[in-house]
């Protein structure tokens, strides 16, 4: 996997990192409890709204952001039952920016 480069050569640290990265949790958290179940829905999560200036921001950030995302993605289809079984989880991102980041639970052929 190829490294992220994203260095501006700023010695300025991110203020509240921690305190972002709760928010983000609990916003996905509660945004993707019921995405399955609508069906042809989308969740759209952009970086920045959570983040701020991205040059500032540490690759470990970038990390937790990406992994939390697959960790959802992950559990919402473990969340299908016999009746959603056709329903597809699609997760894309766009590097490195992490900009538009999307999760999408497009409607079956069969519908």
């Amino acid at each position: 996997m190829k490294q992220w480069n994203v260095y501006n050569y700023s010695k300025q640290k991110a203020r509240g990192l921690r305190r972002r990265c709760s928010t983000f949790s609990r916003y996905i958290y509660e945004h993707t409890e019921s995405l399955i179940t609508i069906g042809g829905s989308h969740l759209g999560l952009n970086f920045h709204k959570f983040f701020g200036d991205t040059s500032k921001v540490p690759n470990s950030v970038r990390k937790f952001f990406v992994q939390t995302i697959i960790n959802r993605v992950q559990h919402l289809i473990s969340l299908k039952t016999e009746a959603e079984k056709e329903y597809r989880v699609i997760c894309v991102f766009t590097l490195p920016e992490l900009d538009n980041t999307l999760i999408i639970t497009p409607y079956p052929k069969s519908i």
